[in-house]
């Protein structure tokens, strides 16, 4: 890394975190307890801050230096980090840290080809995010064993705010080259998303009422895969395949992947607790999702004998909510 690198990221960084100049300045003056003329110096360049500043601003506006340090692939810096969607306040999950934490998709070059490949335990926000019944589920089963917060108590009281919503929704549109997508789903996982949503209607924590809507939403997320899964792509994607295991898959786990850039996510619950942007990390990881290919089946496209099968009797699991 060359010596000046860590600070020139480091106000690049900074700099993204506002779309004023003059509200950052004024934060960061705030913060550093400095006149705002010395910062809008160390903003230019002209002068470097310290390890002190650096330290403390990285702290407050969330600023990982380890992830900068780590831009060399082979570096010893840490590796991972904990997600900022775990962050919930009074009113659920704390939409500034999520603000602040979206990976650096909005970094891609426009140019760029991107790949996207997962095995899944569990439904994740690519599949779910645009159902709303499903999404505030998926939502109000994370808060419910992840957080104190009595926001969780209730399915009823969970709702999706549309900043978070809007949040999302641009966070996906950053999907738009999709050149190769890919998913090995657990042979399972709507077996797996019935018996929860049981758990909590037995626990009255969901009433008959919300069970009917969650069950609307499923069987349109199924038949929207079926449609995309028969067609072996989708608008966003040149290329979609689909595969079932037979192997149970416990974690959730997924990778983006365009030129030399990665990111991975362990993923909860449709949640990513767990990520990291280590090459070397991550190109092991892809290896071995790419691996439990061999023991699955690609029923998008080809198959259809049992891509009908395994739909309708996905249908059948549903029935019973």
């Amino acid at each position: 890394m060359k010596e000046e690198s860590l600070t020139t990221e480091f106000l690049r960084k900074l700099k993204k975190l506002r779309k004023s100049k003059s509200a950052l300045v004024h934060e960061i003056s705030n913060i550093l307890d400095m006149d705002e003329i010395s910062v809008y110096r160390r903003l230019r360049g002209a002068v470097r801050f310290t390890v002190d500043e650096m330290g403390l601003l990285a702290q407050r506006l969330n600023i990982s230096l380890d992830n900068l340090l780590s831009e060399q692939p082979e570096g010893d810096y840490q590796a991972w980090k904990m997600d900022l969607l775990l962050i919930a306040n009074e009113n659920g999950l704390d939409i500034d840290a999520m603000e602040r934490n979206i990976p650096m998709i909005e970094d891609i070059p426009e140019k760029a080809e991107i790949e996207i490949g997962g095995s899944l335990g569990c439904l994740t926000r690519h599949f779910y995010m645009h159902y709303k019944q499903l999404w505030r589920f998926m939502h109000f089963k994370w808060g419910h064993y992840y957080s104190k917060n009595s926001y969780y108590d209730m399915f009823n009281s969970v709702q999706i705010h549309p900043r978070l919503s809007n949040l999302l929704e641009t966070h996906l549109s950053r999907y738009e080259r999709i050149k190769h997508c890919f998913f090995i789903w657990d042979s399972l996982i709507i077996q797996k998303f019935v018996n929860d949503v049981q758990y909590f209607k037995s626990m009255s924590l969901l009433t008959n009422e919300d069970a009917l809507l969650i069950k609307e939403d499923i069987t349109k997320l199924l038949n929207d895969c079926e449609y995309i899964a028969a067609k072996g792509k989708f608008e966003k994607c040149d290329r979609f395949d689909l595969y079932i295991s037979p192997i149970n898959i416990d974690t959730s786990h997924v990778y983006t992947h365009y030129g030399r850039h990665w990111h991975y996510s362990v993923e909860v619950y449709g949640i990513r607790p767990m990520i990291t942007s280590k090459p070397y990390i991550c190109e092991e990881f892809c290896r071995s999702i790419n691996k439990l290919k061999n023991a699955s089946i690609l029923i998008s496209q080809s198959a259809e004998r049992e891509r009908r099968m395994f739909f309708n009797e996905q249908r059948e699991l549903i029935d019973l909510l």
